[in-house]
């Protein structure tokens, strides 16, 4: 069982995020995008929805 309170314990939702946010990153920076477009993408190729 993860435990919040244990640092080392990585959630499904955390990888997830952490991809999305590269992504992200990847196509603003490097791909030339705007950010919102570059999150919009990265949110379609992860399927990461955010909270």
């Amino acid at each position: 069982m993860i435990s919040p309170d244990d640092p080392t314990q990585v959630t499904d939702d955390q990888i997830a995020r952490e991809e999305y946010e590269h992504r992200a990153a990847m196509m603003e920076y490097e791909g030339g995008l705007s950010r919102e477009e570059a999150e919009k993408r990265a949110r379609e190729e992860t399927g990461y929805a955010g909270k």
